[in-house]
């Protein structure tokens, strides 16, 4: 077994990977433990995100037992899976889906919280060496990062507001309001100006980003294909703007990483701007 970096980090990542593998397997083979529990019209949503989540945790394994070869990229991987399971899950406790994996749930969410937290704290170890991006990569990297935020913030506000002024407690969906703008659309706002000031915790947060971003909007994609699978009402249209949405993230991810420039060295604090 090889672990290389902080180990205690590749360490934790084990956990959430092996829960998850668990709680989304057991999703996808009997999908029928959450109908007491959903709206109905949520069930492609599960199922869509139960099979990214049983890919993803695999996935996370399997960069946990990797090599240390592309630093940036298998910490980029960790951390976007994390924050992925993390979202996914949190959305499970925070809508009470209270099947027999629901403690599991509870579980994923905690350990994946505070993975990542220790994963930021020990970003310099995980990730050695100076890092440069040249200015029109630093504004692309940006302007993608920013793009969510810009969407969702007036669109999530607005219908809060409604929500609000009427009275209203919604039974489902409320969990998305409060993991995108507590937790999710902040620290795609932060790694923009991070990116934007050319320091190395955003040159080495992008990749991250984008994983989550990728993830959770091709999650959102294939519901809406599943849907039209089984009948549901659904529009071809949304399929393909989710799916390009989820490109663009991948698109970019693969750019950043190309043209992202790293030295051998002690990092430096600040960078200058290129």
């Amino acid at each position: 077994m090889v672990y290389n970096g902080d180990r205690l980090f590749w360490r934790l990542c084990l956990i959430p990977g092996l829960l998850a593998a668990g709680a989304s397997a057991a999703g996808v083979l009997q999908p029928r433990i959450y109908h007491r529990f959903l709206d109905p019209a949520m069930g492609p949503g599960v199922l869509s995100q139960d099979l990214i989540s049983l890919g993803l945790s695999l996935l996370l394994l399997l960069v946990a037992f990797g090599g240390a070869n592309r630093p940036v990229l298998r910490w980029g991987l960790a951390m976007g899976i994390l924050g992925y399971l993390f979202y996914a899950y949190g959305l499970y406790v925070i809508e009470r889906l209270y099947t027999g994996w629901y403690l599991v749930y509870m579980g994923i969410m905690g350990t994946t919280l505070y993975t990542i937290g220790l994963g930021l704290m020990r970003i310099g170890r995980l990730v050695p060496g100076q890092m440069q991006l040249n200015r029109p990569f630093r504004w692309l990297a940006a302007g993608v990062c920013l793009f969510s935020p810009l969407l969702f913030y007036p669109l999530w506000t607005g219908q809060l507001l409604s929500i609000m002024a009427l009275g209203e407690k919604p039974e489902f969906y409320y969990g998305v309001y409060i993991l995108d703008m507590v937790f999710v659309l902040p620290a795609y706002v932060i790694g923009a100006v991070l990116v934007l000031q050319n320091r190395r915790e955003g040159l080495i947060l992008v990749p991250a980003l984008c994983v989550k971003g990728f993830t959770l909007l091709f999650s959102v994609g294939l519901s809406v294909l599943i849907s039209m699978v089984t009948g549901e009402p659904a529009s071809p249209g949304e399929a393909i703007l989710y799916l390009l949405l989820a490109a663009g993230f991948l698109l970019l991810m693969v750019v950043h990483l190309r043209h992202l420039q790293v030295a051998s060295g002690r990092p430096d604090v600040h960078s200058s701007g290129a």
